[in-house]
């Protein structure tokens, strides 16, 4: 993986399927644009692919859920 600017990412790879699986992968973790297009730069091995991500994390499935009215406990009594 290569950083080329604030939130541009490139990501080597030795075949086709493996350069997207990898930008996949860290859409699980980070917000992502997708892979682009696979490309291949002539006499270097493998294929490349950018994406955009951003570090801050995909919220979790629980935090999009429609929020739910806070709660306090005190000494075990839920208010």
């Amino acid at each position: 993986m290569h950083v080329f600017e604030p939130g541009l990412v490139e990501v080597a790879a030795c075949d086709e399927e493996t350069a997207p699986a990898a930008v996949a992968k860290m859409g699980e973790r980070w917000a992502t644009s997708g892979p682009s297009e696979v490309w291949r730069v002539p006499g270097e091995p493998g294929v490349r692919v950018r994406t955009y991500a951003t570090v801050r994390p995909v919220p979790a499935p629980c935090m999009m859920t429609t929020p739910q009215a806070p709660t306090l406990s005190f000494c075990g009594v839920t208010v």
